[in-house]
């Protein structure tokens, strides 16, 4: 199971909203600011930077949205075989086992 504090980013990611991410995770606001700044401190990048209101992705993190929605593939892949079925859903996911592609191939292209 991946740290909760990746599902926090990847929402983030989605909303570009740390309020909207914090309402859709059911979690308070600083909340997702702690996850966001735990992220940056363990791989010591900026991940998100704020241009006035809006939330916006650094290059590093980016590269942290295409490798942590991959890590939630994999994941989701998982879960599924384990259940022997297609189709996992997971915080609101869903994932075809066909959008998994290995967490190594993606390191292996950076």
């Amino acid at each position: 199971m991946l740290d909760s504090r990746i599902y926090t980013f990847l929402e983030v990611c989605r909303t570009l909203n740390y309020t909207r991410a914090s309402v859709n995770l059911h979690i308070t606001q600083p909340a997702v600011t702690q996850h966001i700044r735990y992220l940056e401190e363990l791989y010591q990048v900026p991940l998100v930077e704020m241009r006035g209101k809006k939330v916006c992705l650094t290059e590093q993190g980016k590269l942290l949205e295409r490798l942590a929605a991959s890590m939630c593939a994999d994941e989701l892949h998982i879960q599924e075989r384990k259940a022997g079925i297609g189709r996992y859903t997971h915080c609101g996911r869903v994932c075809d086992s066909s959008c998994a592609e290995s967490v190594s191939e993606r390191f292996s292209r950076h």
